[in-house]
C-alpha cells in the first residue's frame, strides 16, 4: 500500500509540474494543514502562519517544474516551509529591532530638543 501512495504522489507531482491546476489543488488540500500547523508552531501567530502557508504553496506553483526532480515531497515541502518561516521570523525580528531603534533615536532627539528649548527660554528669562 505505501508504494501506491508514493506512486500516486509522484504522479500528482508530475501533473503539477505539467501545470495541471486540479493536481495542484489536490496537493494544496493534502498538505495545507500540515504546513499551517508547522508555521503556527514556530510563529505563534495564526495570521503569520496562514501567510507562510500561502507563500509555500505560491512558491511551489512558481517553481512547479522542479517537482519532477523531487523524490521526497514531504522533505521538499518541509524545507521550503522552514526557509520561509526563518525568513519571516528574521524579518520580523529585524523590523522590530529597527523600529525600536528609530523610535529611540527620534525620541532622544525630541527630548534633547525640548530640553534645549526649555534651557533657551530660561536663558531669555534670566537675561531679561
Amino acid at each position: 500500500m505505501p508504494n501506491l501512495v508514493l506512486h500516486n504522489e509522484r504522479n500528482l507531482l508530475i501533473s503539477v509540474a505539467d501545470g495541471n491546476e486540479a493536481a495542484y489543488k489536490e496537493l494544496y488540500t493534502r498538505y495545507w494543514d500540515h504546513i499551517y500547523s508547522t508555521a503556527l508552531m514556530f510563529t505563534k501567530s495564526p495570521q503569520i502562519a496562514e501567510d507562510i502557508a500561502q507563500d509555500v504553496f505560491a512558491a511551489i506553483w512558481l517553481k512547479k517544474e522542479k517537482l519532477r526532480e523531487v523524490i521526497r515531497f514531504d522533505s521538499y515541502l518541509f524545507i521550503t516551509a522552514r526557509n520561509l518561516i526563518f525568513d519571516r521570523l528574521r524579518q520580523k525580528t529585524f523590523t522590530s529591532s529597527y523600529e525600536l531603534s528609530l523610535i529611540r533615536y527620534f525620541q532622544d532627539k525630541t527630548d534633547d530638543l525640548l530640553e534645549r528649548m526649555a534651557l533657551k527660554e530660561m536663558e531669555i528669562a534670566v537675561h531679561n
